[in-house]
């Protein structure tokens, strides 16, 4: 099977057959978002892999090695992927606003990971924040949070 079908099928409404690949489904949908504002500046640096990793493991109930390849499997789709179109649906389609405030804050801390904040993420964060229809005043909130914590 090709990366491409492999994709397709994932994301796939039809191939949903329980729990398990419906929590894989959201974290591979998680991570694409993550890696989408990581790659922003350009770079993946250290501290936010370690930070893609920690809160995909917040998310995902597997060993560490099905951990790795999920990430593994995340950056191989975010290579080629060219729209996140899917996975905003996904994400608003079976998370409610808690949730998606809890991803908007992981974003941010993703994005600050490396100890300072690009534009270039930030924008995308914002955009995201807007997809996933995250009102501006917890985009803002979960941003302070996350600055507040450091």
């Amino acid at each position: 099977m090709t990366m491409l079908a492999a994709f397709k099928r994932l994301f796939d409404p039809q191939t949903v057959a329980g729990e398990d690949q419906r929590k894989e489904r959201l974290a591979i949908a998680g991570a694409l978002l993550m890696l989408e504002v990581a790659s922003a500046d350009f770079e993946l640096a250290d501290a936010e892999h370690a930070v893609l990793r920690d809160r995909m493991r917040r998310h995902f109930d597997g060993s560490a090695q099905a951990l790795d390849d999920l990430i593994e499997e995340a950056m191989a789709q975010h290579d080629v992927s060219v729209s996140l179109h899917q996975q905003v649906d996904l994400l608003n389609d079976l998370y409610d606003a808690q949730d998606k405030r809890e991803l908007i804050r992981d974003l941010w801390r993703l994005a600050y990971a490396d100890g300072e904040l690009h534009h270039y993420e930030e924008g995308v964060i914002r955009r995201l924040a807007e997809l996933l229809y995250v009102p501006h005043r917890d985009f803002i909130q979960t941003k302070l949070d996350v600055v507040n914590d450091k």
